[in-house]
């Protein structure tokens, strides 16, 4: 995707690795915590008719959206991507039919991005004495987009099973966490994108399931 690298600096921390997590397997714009803007975001797309210059695009169109939603821009830019992307791969008239109102958790709608951010980075192991028991660790992850949506890891297992032997089904997205997860050969030792059955759990993690697209 074109402009991306230029890009990412201007995307607000809370969401540049839910921005690569979309640019490398595109499923549901609910993973950003700018997702709570969409309805607006999508009407300033649907406004401003993207040009083909992708890095101007999402700043003019992030822009626009400021003055109703009044946020920094930088809490726009990864969402107005993700959207201008939908319009490139299927075309205005379906994207003015994609969904407005996103149902959303209502424990993700009252989080501000530094609260996020924060949840995100705490790494303390399960239980008073977790720091104590070694192998027998067990650490938290968290489904995105609703903070409340966990489910507990031990020390070194994987993040989840194997769903039948079907590892299309097994990818996940990972939020932040990804060098609390095992390393894979390879340039890029920890990637946005997993499997499931094969990334070993060392910390904790916030994923959003990507199969099936939600």
């Amino acid at each position: 995707m074109d402009g991306l690298g230029a890009l990412i600096e201007q995307i607000h921390p809370v969401d540049r690795q839910a921005t690569q997590v979309w640019r490398a397997a595109p499923s549901t714009v609910r993973m950003f915590c700018g997702a709570r803007f969409w309805p607006k975001v999508k009407r300033a797309i649907i406004a401003t008719p993207p040009t083909g210059d992708l890095h101007a695009d999402v700043l003019r169109i992030a822009d626009a959206a400021t003055r109703t939603i009044r946020v920094d821009r930088d809490q726009l830019v990864g969402i107005t991507l993700a959207g201008l992307m939908l319009v490139e791969s299927i075309g205005v008239e379906a994207f003015g039919r994609f969904p407005e109102e996103l149902a959303l958790p209502e424990a993700a709608l009252l989080e501000t991005p530094t609260m996020v951010l924060k949840r995100r980075a705490r790494n303390a192991p399960e239980g008073l004495l977790g720091r104590f028991m070694g192998d027998r660790r067990r650490w938290r992850v968290t489904v995105e987009p609703d903070p409340d949506a966990t489910y507990v890891v031990t020390h070194g297992a994987p993040l989840a099973p194997c769903r039948g032997g079907d590892h299309h089904q097994c990818l996940v997205g990972i939020l932040a966490g990804a060098d609390r997860l095992s390393p894979v050969d390879g340039d890029e030792p920890y990637p946005v994108i997993r499997r499931a059955c094969e990334a070993r759990v060392f910390g904790r993690v916030s994923i959003v399931t990507l199969f099936p697209a939600a």
